[in-house]
């Protein structure tokens, strides 16, 4: 048993959830080395996603100095040049691979890019059954802030979802690795499965370890 407890704010949070992850993140928290708490997104609406989802649209807008330097800077004229003829270097050989224009490609890229709260839904929403299927949890700091830039801790937090998920018999998602069910135990175990998805998708944009959902309610 640990010493670690849900803050009341959690509590609000948690209880919103559907009751076999409640059960999880309760067994965790016996579990757990390292102090952890659910992040503000742990349960959102369909509206809220879709705030997120609109501000993944866009990038962020640049500072008014900046926009204002830009402004007075006149922008120069081009020359327009035509070709008589066509230049072989600039066209793409046969074997040439097509060029691959994709959010996906970019390092701002995330999953609100495509998750409007609507059409697709996030599990952080509500279900039909009343509960959110999914939470973030990120660990605390010892004077009770959230430490979400510590990985070590992060991997601990990571460490007592599974093991809690794997002793109660309830199969977790876990985002350090999309394609596996959250089974290990161990720290090991768990870099092993980040660097096996990172094989297959090395976009780190991807990964997100705090993150862990129901695989199917049962």
């Amino acid at each position: 048993m640990s010493d670690f407890a849900f803050t009341p704010s959690d509590n609000e949070f948690r209880a919103r959830l559907h009751p076999q992850l409640q059960r999880v993140l309760d067994r965790a928290m016996e579990l757990t080395t390292v102090g952890f708490g659910l992040s503000e997104h742990a349960v959102i609406t369909a509206s809220e996603q879709w705030e997120l989802y609109q501000a993944a649209q866009l990038p962020p807008p640049p500072p008014p100095a900046a926009r204002a330097a830009a402004e007075e800077t006149p922008k120069p004229r081009k020359r327009r040049t035509f070709k008589a003829t066509r230049d072989d270097d600039d066209c793409p050989d046969d074997d040439d691979p097509p060029p691959v224009v994709s959010p996906h490609s970019s390092a701002e890229f995330d999953f609100n890019h495509v998750i409007d709260g609507f059409m697709i839904k996030s599990n952080h929403q509500i279900k039909a059954d009343g509960f959110g299927w999914a939470v973030d949890l990120l660990p605390r700091a010892a004077d009770g802030t959230f430490d979400a830039g510590n990985h070590a801790a992060q991997l601990q937090v990571a460490l007592a979802m599974s093991l809690a998920s794997q002793e109660i018999g309830f199969t977790l998602v876990w985002g350090g690795n999309w394609t596996e069910r959250l089974s290990a135990t161990t720290v090991e175990g768990l870099e092993a499965a980040i660097a096996a998805y990172s094989a297959i998708n090395p976009n780190p944009i991807y990964i997100y370890i705090d993150h862990f959902e129901l695989e199917m309610i049962r």
